[in-house]
């Protein structure tokens, strides 16, 4: 009888819906399924990209995109493509639902040696804007390094791809990227035929050693062993999505303040739209040890302005009292002279997609969008909240990098024609 020891199914990627407002919508949104589907059916590929400057992060350019479930080939494919790399010390970033776990491991162990940086994101290559699948596969397949944009919002790492990830020695998850996790099986790969008892009881020994296995390279890879118990108690079927807390709190990603570039996602459904976001993350509570993922959402509205969504995600402090349903702060973005007040109420609300099971303070507010074509000349906006008093005002400084791109796209996208169905 032949076990490959240690072999997870492939999870769906958890797709986080950045929708149209309200808000709520975005839960009940079904996903396209192309992208998403040819994930959980194409080996993980490797290719070389290139952006502009800085892409992948200060002085880097250059990274390897990492698709696909992880399958017996996928190490040497990945030795591969760093061989045709040159064997350059680029960052790898991957987009991927899963796969074989002793393959992860193997790239995890290799990532780890060779001292590398992996993070969590979608490559999206020029040679796919005109969204033909088969010229996307057929350029990504190519072996030439592509011209193509990162984007961690929305990307996914899940079930195998996390033991991968975890090999890195530098790792980055950015703020609106997903890790899913959740027990394993064993994949029966050929043999003779076995009796259904000794089956039953050769896999159950069998799977305890790989869960052992498991565990210990976790501790390898210096990661809290609390990574594994939650793993374990997320039955195989399902995948449970890390908060920004967990992936912090764990050691996957340990960095305090992160953020991501004003991106344009197109919507993922006929319910949903259009939008410009910008998320970040940072320590929150009294004693600064909760992380949480925060965001600024632009949309599209009926007329020359724009709607402008801040959600505030709140520390466990800040949501002690039961039953509460609204929040009053004062909160404002200011760039220069260009300033933008929220309603002094926000809603309480929990939205998965930017943190799941976080609770989150929500504001909403209409503005022309030329005030952000003002405040995209400028390298930073600040947010300023504050409960009213100055002494306890807080300033957090966000970069406008993006921002001047994804207001031309969003604004050719409000320019559309509404058809009707």
């Amino acid at each position: 009888m032949t076990y490959r020891a240690f072999r997870a199914a492939v999870a769906v990627v958890a797709v986080a819906a950045i929708a149209s407002l309200p808000i709520h919508a975005a839960r009940a949104a079904k996903r396209a399924p192309s992208g998403y589907d040819e994930l959980n059916n194409t080996p993980l590929l490797f290719y070389l990209a290139k952006g502009a400057p800085n892409a992948c992060g200060p002085g880097c350019s250059e990274w390897i995109a990492a698709e696909g479930y992880f399958d017996a080939g996928a190490p040497d494919r990945l030795r591969a493509v760093l061989g045709r790399a040159g064997n350059r010390n680029l960052p790898i970033y991957f987009q991927s639902p899963g796969g074989f776990i002793d393959e992860a491991m193997v790239i995890g162990r290799f990532l780890r040696e060779h001292q590398m940086t992996a993070g969590v994101a979608r490559t999206i290559p020029d040679a796919c804007a005109a969204k033909n699948a088969q010229a996307c596969r057929t350029a990504k397949r190519s072996g030439q390094i592509l011209n193509a944009r990162l984007v961690g919002i929305t990307a996914g790492c899940n079930s195998a791809c996390v033991y991968a990830l975890i090999g890195a020695k530098f790792r980055q998850v950015p703020p609106g990227a997903r890790v899913g996790i959740h027990s394993s099986k064993l994949a029966r790969t050929g043999g003779p035929p076995i009796a259904a008892p000794l089956a039953d009881l050769t896999s159950w020994a069998r799977l305890q050693t790989a869960n052992a296995e498991l565990r210990t390279y976790i501790q390898s890879m210096q990661i809290d062993d609390g990574l594994f118990r939650a793993l374990m108690k997320v039955p195989h079927e399902h995948v449970r999505i890390l908060t920004r807390d967990e992936i912090a709190h764990y050691g996957i990603d340990t960095r305090e303040f992160q953020e991501t570039p004003w991106t344009f996602l197109p919507a993922v459904a006929p319910s949903t739209a259009d939008s410009v976001v910008k998320m970040f993350s940072m320590p929150k509570g009294r004693e600064h040890n909760e992380f949480r993922n925060s965001m600024i959402q632009l949309t599209c509205r009926n007329g020359p302005e724009v709607t402008v969504h801040y959600v505030r995600a709140l520390a466990s402090d800040e949501t002690a009292a039961r039953g509460v349903k609204t929040t009053h702060a004062s909160i404002s973005l200011v760039s220069g002279t260009n300033r933008l007040d929220f309603p002094i109420e926000g809603t309480i609300g929990k939205f998965d997609w930017v943190d799941p099971g976080i609770t989150n303070d929500d504001r909403l507010v209409a503005q022309d969008p030329e005030l952000f074509d003002a405040v995209a000349t400028r390298p930073t906006i600040d947010v300023i909240e504050g409960d009213g008093s100055d002494a306890h005002k807080r300033t957090i400084k966000l970069s406008t990098s993006g921002l001047a791109d994804a207001l031309a796209a969003l604004r050719r996208s409000c320019a559309k024609p509404v058809g009707r169905i």
